[in-house]
This record gives C-alpha cells, structure tokens and sequence, in this order.
C-alpha cells in the first residue's frame, strides 16, 4: 500500500483527537489555577506537541505525496489558523496592561507581546528566567512560550520534510534520527542547562517529531500494529495511563522535559496511534463534552492563564479558590465566543488570500506597537541615579521633592513606585542587592544578565570571602541562599572591629552538608562543598544558616550535628523572614494606599508564620545551635511591619516579597544576631 493510502485514515477528522486535546488543555488549566491539586498537569502541553506533530506532518506528507506541497500554502494555513485569536488576546492583555499594571511590568507586558508576535516568546523567556526571575504568576503571557516552540516547529520541519522527501524520501528513518539527536541533547543537558532545556526548540524538538513518526511511519508495520486487532484497545489503555500517571507524579520539582516528559508523549503517541476505533479513543475520547472542549482548545488555553494572571496581579497574589474557578469559568466561555465569532468564520471564509493579508498586517501591528512602547523611555529613576543619590544615611533622592511631611510620605504613588521600581535598566537587583556580596555567590549573575542562565558553577569566588585575614580575633561564616546573603550587610554595620564576615552563599541554594565533592555542572553542589571544605579549613566561631524556604528540620539537625563535630563553637539558624504574596511595594499601592499601615497582616503568607513556629519548637534547649525568630521579631498582632519608622516611606522593611532591605537588615542585626554572637565571646 502507499504512503497516500496508509495517510488517508488520519486525513479524515478524528472526533478522538479533539478528545485528547480537551485532556490536553484541562491538565495545563487544572494545573494553573489549582497547582496543589494538580502539580503534573502541565505535562499536558507535551500531549499537544505530540498533537501537533503528527497533524502538521500528516498534512505536509500527504500534501507532497499527491503533489500539492506548497510552503505559501502551509504557512497561509497556519497565520489562518493561529493569527486571529492571539491577537484578540494580545490586544486584551494590553488594554488590561494599560489599567492594571505598574510602569515596569507593562513594559515587561510590551516586550512579551512583541516576543509573542515574533513566536521567539520562548527564548524572551529564557532570557529572563533564573533564580532572579519575578513570579511567573505575574507575567500574563508565559504559557505562550510553548507556541514559540510550536511556531518555530513549522518554521523548520516543512522544510527540513521537504529535503527529505525530495532527496530519498526516507522520512520515517531521518525522523527517528533527528528525535534522536534532539532527545540525548534534552537529557544531557537538563542537569548542567534546565532553563535553555525547558524553552529551547532543539532540546523539544523530539516531542512534535513523536507526533511526526506516526505520521511518517503510517505504511510500517508497527503503525499498522498499533490500529489493528485487539493491540491497539491494549496500546489505547496503556497510553492514557501513562499520561494520568505522568500527571499525578510529575512536579515542578522534576528535571523536566529530561527523562520525565517520555511517559506523557508516549502516551500520547499509544493514544493517537490505536486509532479511533480504541477503546479508549472511541469510548471516553470521542465523548461529545470532550469533544466540544477540543475544539476551543487553542483559544481556552489562550484565555486562560492571562485571567489568572491578571487575577493574581490584581489581588497583589492568589486569588481564592472560587475567583479563580470563576476565572476558569470566564476563560471557557471566552474560548467557545472566540471559537464561534472568529475562528469559524475565517476558516470557512472563502476570502482566503485578503483575510490571510490583513491577518499579517493587524499581527504585524499589534508587535510593532508593543515593541515602540517597550522602548519608550521611562518614568522612574535610572538606576545608576539611585545608586548615586541613595546613601546608607540618607533618606533618598526623593526626600525633599517628591515626599510631604504626612503620614504617606509620598505625594503620589507615582512618585513612591518611583522609588522602589525595576525599570527601565532591567537590573534593579543590582542595586537592592547591592550588598548581598555576590563574588561569593557560585551563581553565573553575569550569564543570567547576558540572558543565558545556567547551573555550572563560577570556577571561583572571591578569596575574601573564604579566608580570615588574621587580623580579626574571631570569623562568621553566612552559609545558605540568597536570604544568607541579605544579612551580609546588617552583620558588617553592627558588629565591632573583633569579627570578620566571611560569606558562602549562592542564589537558591539552601546549606547541606549532603554534598561531598567538587561539582562543575551544579552550582549548589559545589556552592556547599566548598562551605564545608571552607569551615573544615578556617574554623570559624560562628556559622550563620539561612534560606528563604523549604525549611526541613531533619536537614537542619544534620547541619548542626555536622558543624559540631568540626569544632564550630555556635551554629545560627535564622528563620524565615516574613513573606507577602506580592512585592511589598507593589502590595502597598494595590491593597494599601493610602492608609499605608507600618504594619499590617494584609498579604502576609500564612504558611511562613506555621513553619515559624515549627522551627522554633524544633529548636528549644540546644546548647550548640540556636534559632532566630525573624518573625517574631518584625511581627505581631497587629501584624508584620511594613517599615521601620512610623513616617518613612523609603524604609521599607522588604524590597520584593521577602529579602529585607538595607535598613531591616541592620536592624535584625542589632536586635538578635550581634547579641547572640557576642555571647560566644
């Protein structure tokens, strides 16, 4: 039999396919409006790559084999079948940008329409993520950095199809090379580049060419196997249960794609290769609900994450549970009018060449005018202003201009989110963190900056950050991530000349003693080796632990049995500070103004209060270790503060939603670990 004939079944619509995209989308938006309940739904984007695989290279091989491949064709077909509801959505979220967002995330807002417009979303993405990203809940276009994938995915694959098919035409045998090649490249890099593996086409390659290989193998007798006889109900069951599997064991913790993203796709690739005639298929797949939620599936995975996002911006965090199924409800009922109103239409529209047209020019607006926005000059001060106005005593550039003597201190909260914003530079961390000494950070900052962040570590730190001058009597050692780093700059202005700081401290790194060799492709491992090898080597008095989460005690009594036995005289855990749901600055003009309380139990996460507790519980009566209550200290009653003084609005308490700033950093300093270190004196 030929290619032609072996194709033609998979031509003809397939009601089970739009069943499994129903599957597909309700993980992704199961996973993002509820992530307790579902951590591993957003495998379900996998399922769609798998998908649009097979679709797009059904399509292309049938198209060749009758003669009929043209490249303006295809691409004509997709702007026809993508184009008209992003942009409806685009336009929306900027709009919605226009009333909800601060300066800084509508320009961020802007330059994710334009990536968005380009399809290079992804790779915009790449180049902001790391450990210094902002929330992904706050960026109401990050679910669009799959379509850049499967954008870029039928950029490429025609033509590289088409060589094939010209040349030899052994597509099936080139396929399974090229998703080789793309697989080992996903597994091999995932531990040492987890970021570029996550958003880069050529380490996702692999799972739309999965969809391609049943495609191209249509004529085998494997593919053939899988649709046949009783295999394929066999081949249909196991397939959905890889795929409910995957769901419920997959986390975010999860080296993903690597090895993890095989039991989704494949069980995408039994799904779509039994046939419709499967069990499963026929049965659950091919139901009429399932089937109608396919259908709007592109345009309910388009809606949805902007309103939750949105929602959570609005909020100054997560919405509860019934606005955000009330979100969800809203996304569905936009998906089916923008289903009905648009996407119909213009399918059916036999003005195929003048709608294809103006699709192109409103796209091709709709990036431009982003972009021009993205590039206009800003409101708030240049950084390198701040950092040359603001000094350690001084009350900011805005004390005599822009503040009154009131209780708000600020005229307006243009001129208070002035203060405080990231924009335009891109690089306020360099200047809020300006003191969290990151020479002795194992993190590649200078790589995230350049947009390409990876796990390898530094080759080295700084050599004052791990070895005692002798000219100070006694050594404190901060160990742990970037809320280790905070102290740095408290410690050094409250303690006396006796006492030298000495800092191990990577970005995202919580203290372990688990690690017992060198790493080159895990900054963590080796920032923690080297602690270890560090506090063997220099002995110092004291060690100061602390990280922002994930608190584990068990760990923790570890690390301090551990230090002991190397002769530490005192280990120091501080305690989570307190955490917001959004940054403070940003909690205090959404939900606050303008009363702007010094303290508040508004936007405080509860979790860190309980965990608080534990800890403290934990540990009472040790004679080696001793807890710091950070919360205790910052919060009451009447809630967590907000600033240290009563009228100053530039003394904030925390920069974003838990690193202290400069001035609560002193004051922790003073209040609790001067004191506490000094009895070892």
């Amino acid at each position: 039999m030929s290619l032609l004939s072996n194709l033609k079944p998979h031509l003809s619509y397939r009601p089970d396919i739009d069943g499994l995209r129903a599957v597909s989308v309700m993980l992704v938006v199961g996973f993002h409006a509820f992530p307790a309940w579902l951590g591993g739904g957003f495998v379900g984007v996998d399922i769609f790559f798998v998908i649009s695989g097979f679709l797009i290279t059904t399509i292309i091989l049938s198209d060749l084999a009758n003669g009929t491949f043209s490249f303006t064709g295809f691409y004509a077909r997709r702007v026809r079948r993508i184009f008209p509801a992003l942009i409806v959505v685009l336009v929306c979220c900027f709009l919605l940008g226009l009333q909800l967002l601060q300066v800084d995330e509508a320009r961020r807002l802007n330059k994710h329409i334009a990536g968005a417009v380009g399809f290079i979303l992804n790779y915009v993405f790449l180049g902001e993520s790391g450990y210094f990203d902002s929330t992904a809940n706050v960026k109401p276009l990050l679910h669009l950095w799959s379509l850049g994938i499967e954008e870029q995915f039928y950029l490429l694959w025609p033509i590289l199809l088409f060589a094939i098919w010209r040349f030899g035409r052994a597509t099936l045998l080139a396929t399974v090379c090229l998703a080789l090649i793309s697989f080992v490249w996903n597994v091999t890099e995932i531990m040492s580049n987890p970021i570029a593996t996550f958003y880069s086409i050529q380490t996702r390659f692999w799972e739309l060419l999965i969809g391609g290989l049943l495609a191209c193998g249509a004529s085998s007798k494997w593919s053939r196997a899988l649709s046949t006889g009783k295999f394929r109900h066999v081949s249909s069951v196991l397939g959905l249960s890889l795929i409910i599997c995957a769901a419920l064991t997959v986390t975010t913790r999860s080296s993903f794609p690597g090895w993890w993203a095989l039991p989704p796709t494949l069980g995408a690739f039994l799904l779509i290769g039994s046939g419709p005639s499967a069990w499963v298929n026929q049965s659950l797949l091919s139901n009429k609900l399932l089937v109608g939620i396919g259908l709007v599936s592109f345009p309910l995975y388009l809606w949805h994450w902007p309103l939750l996002s949105f929602g959570w911006i609005y909020s100054s965090g997560a919405p509860s549970p019934w606005i955000r199924l009330s979100l969800v409800v809203a996304a569905v009922a936009l998906a089916k009018l923008t289903y009905e109103l648009i996407e119909k239409p213009i399918r059916l529209t036999k003005h195929k060449r003048l709608v294809t047209g103006f699709l192109c020019v409103a796209m091709s607006l709709v990036g431009v005018l982003a972009y021009v926005r993205y590039q206009l000059p800003q409101k708030p001060l240049l950084l390198e202003e701040k950092a040359d106005s603001i000094q350690p005593d001084s009350k900011g550039p805005l004390s005599k201009t822009d503040m009154t003597d009131g209780k708000t201190a600020f005229k307006s909260k243009e001129a208070f989110y002035a203060y405080y914003a990231n924009e335009p530079t891109d690089r306020w961390l360099t200047f809020f963190e300006r003191d969290f000494r990151h020479e002795c950070n194992f993190y590649q900052i200078d790589k995230y900056y350049l947009g390409k962040p990876t796990n390898e570590p530094k080759q080295s730190i700084d050599k004052t950050c791990y070895t005692a001058d002798g000219q100070h009597k006694k050594t404190i050692l901060i160990w742990g991530d970037s809320h280790a780093q905070m102290l740095n700059y408290g410690l050094t202005k409250a303690l006396d000349d006796k006492w030298q700081v000495l800092q191990i401290a990577s970005s995202g790194c919580l203290a372990s003693v688990s690690f017992q060799k060198k790493s080159d492709t895990d900054y963590c491992a080796q920032s923690n080796w080297f602690a270890l090898d560090t506090i063997a080597t220099v002995k110092p008095n004291v060690v100061i632990v602390a990280q922002s989460a994930n608190h584990n005690i068990e760990d923790l009594r570890m690390i301090a049995s551990k230090l002991q036995d190397m002769g530490v005289d005192k280990t120091i855990f501080v305690g989570p500070s307190p955490h917001w749901d959004d940054d403070l600055p940003k909690l205090m003009i959404r939900r606050l103004w303008p009363e702007m309380p010094q303290r508040t139990l508004v936007g405080i996460k509860q979790e860190f209060i309980t965990l608080n507790n534990t800890l403290q519980a934990a540990f009472r009566g040790s004679k080696t270790s001793v807890y710091i209550n950070v919360i205790d200290l910052f919060c009451n009653g009447d809630g967590c503060l907000t600033r240290l003084a009563s009228n100053d609005m530039t003394d904030l308490t925390t920069w974003d939603q838990g690193h202290l700033t400069r001035s609560a950093s002193e004051y922790l300093a003073r209040q609790l670990l001067v004191p506490e270190i000094l009895k070892t004196e």
